[in-house]
Order: C-alpha cells, then sequence, then structure tokens
C-alpha cells in the first residue's frame, strides 16, 4: 500500500495536501519487537502522522437532499485557523434555514486523529430528523485541511474555536453541542473548558494521558526489550515529537481538564479497544464534574458504533439542545417507533437496562406531548427531565451512571466567545456570508 507522502514542510505549513491517484487511507510501516531504536519514528507517527484520509467532495455526496418530506443542503466552506491554515467545513442544514427567523441548534462533530469529516456522514442522518444541524469538518492536518501534524487536540481546540465563532456569528444558532471520537473527544473536552455556554458532549474514546498512550504504544510494539530501553525509546519520541509538532506529549494530561468541566456528557468507548484502551475514558468519567453517562460498546478503537448508540446519542442531544419539535422532520411517532423497534431486538441483561430504555421512551412522549401543547398555543410543559438524572441517555451492555450535584452545570446559554485573529473565507455566498477577520 501506499504511504502517505513525506512532509516537506514544518508544522505550520498552511499548505493543503495533494492528493494520490487513489484515494484512501495507506498504511503505516509496523514497528519491530526487537529493534525500538530503528523504529521510533514509526511509533511518533502514530501519534502524530497518521495515515491521511484522502478523498473527493464527491465522496460526501450530493449537495441537496431529502429526508421525508423535507429538503436538506450542505454548504461547503472555509475557515482559516489561528495558525493560518485552511480548515474544510461542511454545514448541514434545511434547505429554508436562511429564509426564516428560527434558530436551530448545531452539533459540531469532531474526527479522530487519522479521520475526516467524513465519519461524520452518519451523525448527519441521526441528528438532522430531529431539528438539529450539524456542521462537520477536517481538522488542521487532516483529510483536505491545511497543515502536516496532528497533535491530538494541543492545537486542534482552537479550531473549534473558530468554527463556534463562526456559528455564533451568524446569529442563527442557538445551542450548540459537540461530538468527538478519539483526538476529537478529548479536544472537545479541552474546548469545553475554556467554553462552558457548550449545551452538550458526546465523548467516544477519549484519552486521559498521551504519553500514557504512548508508553502503552510502545509496550504493545517491544516485547522482551528491557525497560530502560523502553524509557529511552520514550524520551526519543518525546523529543522527536516536540521537534516536528512543537508540542510536549506530557502536557496533554486531561485527567485535570475533566475536573474542571460540568457540560452534560455521555462517554463511550469500546470493550476491545487497544490504541486508546478503556480505562482511559473511565478515569476521566470518574474525575469529570457535570453530569455524565459512560457506555462500554463491543468492538474496538476503529469499530462502527451500533444503531442503538445513535439513537441513545439523538436523546440526548434532543434534552440538552432543546432543538424545536413543534414542526417535526419527519412524523415524530415513526421516529418513536424506530426506537422502541430498536430497543426490542436487544436483550435485557439487567433491571438497569430496563430502566433505561423506560426513561428514553418516557423522554420521548415528553417531547410530543410538548410539542402538541405549543401547536395548541397553551403554556409549554416544563423541560424534558436532564437524562443523565434518570439513566435515560444510553443503553448498551453495560453502563455506568453518575449525576454530580455541582450547581456550576447550568451552562446552556449561548454566550459569545472571545474573538480570535482567525480570518473566515467563505465559498458559498448563501451561506454564513462573506469576509470576516
Amino acid at each position: 500500500m501506499k504511504t502517505p507522502p513525506s512532509p516537506t514542510d514544518s508544522s505550520s505549513s498552511n499548505e493543503s495536501p495533494s492528493p494520490p491517484s487513489q484515494p484512501g487511507r495507506s498504511s503505516p510501516p509496523s514497528p519491530s519487537i526487537f529493534n525500538l531504536s530503528a523504529h521510533y519514528d514509526s511509533l511518533c507517527n502514530m501519534i502524530i502522522r497518521p495515515p491521511r484520509c484522502y478523498y473527493t467532495v464527491e465522496d460526501m455526496g450530493p449537495k441537496s437532499f431529502r429526508i421525508g418530506a423535507m429538503t436538506f443542503v450542505r454548504n461547503d466552506f472555509e475557515l482559516i485557523n489561528a495558525r493560518g491554515h485552511p480548515l474544510q467545513c461542511s454545514h448541514f442544514k434545511r434547505s429554508e434555514y436562511w429564509e426564516n427567523n428560527e434558530k436551530q441548534p448545531c452539533v459540531i462533530y469532531c474526527h479522530g486523529n487519522s479521520g475526516c469529516r467524513l465519519d461524520g456522514l452518519d451523525c448527519v442522518r441521526s441528528l438532522l430528523p430531529m431539528n438539529i444541524t450539524v456542521l462537520i469538518f477536517d481538522f488542521s492536518g487532516s483529510g483536505l485541511s491545511g497543515g502536516q501534524y496532528v497533535s491530538l487536540g494541543y492545537y486542534e481546540k482552537e479550531d473549534i474555536k473558530v468554527i463556534v465563532n463562526h456559528l455564533r456569528s451568524t446569529e442563527k444558532i442557538s445551542t450548540i453541542g459537540l461530538w468527538g471520537r478519539s483526538m476529537g473527544a478529548v479536544t472537545s473536552l479541552l474546548y469545553a473548558r475554556e467554553d462552558p455556554s457548550i449545551a452538550g458532549m458526546v465523548l467516544d474514546s477519549p484519552f486521559s494521558s498521551l504519553y500514557k498512550v504512548s508508553e502503552e504504544l510502545v509496550h504493545s510494539a517491544v516485547q522482551k526489550i528491557p525497560k530502560l530501553m523502553i524509557s529511552l525509546g520514550l524520551k526519543m519520541i518525546r523529543s522527536s515529537i516536540k521537534k516536528k509538532a512543537n508540542f510536549d506529549i506530557k502536557e496533554l494530561d486531561i485527567l485535570p481538564v475533566s475536573h474542571e468541566v460540568f457540560i452534560p456528557a455521555v462517554f463511550a468507548h469500546g470493550e476491545e479497544d487497544n490504541f486508546v484502551r478503556p480505562h482511559h475514558s473511565e478515569k476521566l468519567f470518574e474525575k469529570y464534574s457535570g453530569d455524565k453517562n459512560r457506555i462500554l460498546l463491543a468492538g474496538g478503537h476503529n469499530s462502527e458504533r451500533p444503531a442503538f448508540f445513535f439513537e441513545s446519542v439523538c436523546i440526548f442531544f434532543v434534552n440538552t439542545l432543546k432543538p424545536n419539535l413543534d414542526q417535526p422532520i419527519m412524523d415524530f411517532n415513526l421516529n418513536k417507533t424506530a426506537i422502541i423497534d430498536t430497543f426490542s431486538n436487544l436483550e435485557h441483561d439487567s433491571i438497569e437496562q430496563k430502566l433505561i430504555e423506560e426513561a428514553i421512551l418516557l423522554s420521548l412522549k415528553e417531547n410530543e406531548q410538548r410539542s402538541k401543547d405549543n401547536n395548541n398555543h397553551v403554556e409549554p410543559l416544563p423541560p424534558p427531565v436532564n437524562p443523565h438524572q434518570q439513566n435515560s441517555t444510553t443503553t448498551t451492555t453495560t453502563t455506568t451512571t453518575t449525576t454530580s450535584n455541582n450547581n456550576n452545570n447550568n451552562n446552556n446559554t449561548n454566550n459569545t466567545s472571545n474573538t480570535t485573529d482567525s480570518i473566515i473565507i467563505e465559498k458559498d455566498h448563501h451561506d454564513e456570508n462573506c469576509i470576516k477577520s
């Protein structure tokens, strides 16, 4: 298989990569189990320069499409981050988005370290029917965006900041949620510490310490090697990453950050994940200060997530982002039936799972009743109970739920973030207009 092009520019380069003749992911060379020093560059690249995902815009499908009776559009545009790298973005929304005065919530999907915005298409399919817009993008150093290296969240949090500021500048967004996987989950946590107005987060496979991940990768790649040599290899990797990507892997210790965030969150992890092992999200979950759920799913780090996981996340964002369901995109009973069918096909191994299913269906009924009451011009029912307080957010073979009593978790406001020196370049004049500085 072809490997990614050898870097010729520094990490500050703002040139977008040239795709190979055959788009797709390339495989990194496997490090030898006998000679660490000869392959520490390969281990280093597993962290900051994994196989880059090349694709074309045509791979994202049509720019206009229908779900049920409603038409949706995709707007592709480019933002410039604080380091001068172009970020390729796509915003999915209803076709009449700009014609009406209604504000809508938005979920920003943040991909993993070898992913791209294509990874967020499943989220688009899940959330659009619930009147939630979705923005997917390529982080700097990934996909079609500029930049040579990824930093596992160290610089990527500034990419999210540029996107959030852009969305808020349109004055068409009510609330914002973050959905991240692996690097994207860590980046979401790092950004959430700076912006408590984020309404909710889904954190799939985050690591608690990048240095610990590096250590585990070395141990799995080289065996029967003295600890002294492994320690030396880690120092070489740390030094190489500092030189190439300009950040220290020891500074990406996420546990203290987790303790400082109070936004409602769902943690998820694959039980067979050998890249970022499940104990990482478990430690973050234990330290997390906001309302929280944790799900263990079958599969590894890059395994596809089951359908019921997407349905559960959808309910979580309905409860935290508060989309307008007075005029649902699809018949609400159809959505409810689909979710009932999803859960009816699962085997209930515990009473807790049954309670979670009942709580999710109760939440759906409350939203349906609220929609009917609003249409009849009567006072709306109280907002649905926070799913983290009734264990209603998610269902899976293994679920842990904890509710924080900290009063600082009331962060569902839409305050404007601090402005940055970034530049916004729009390619489609029908969307979030013009050029800003």
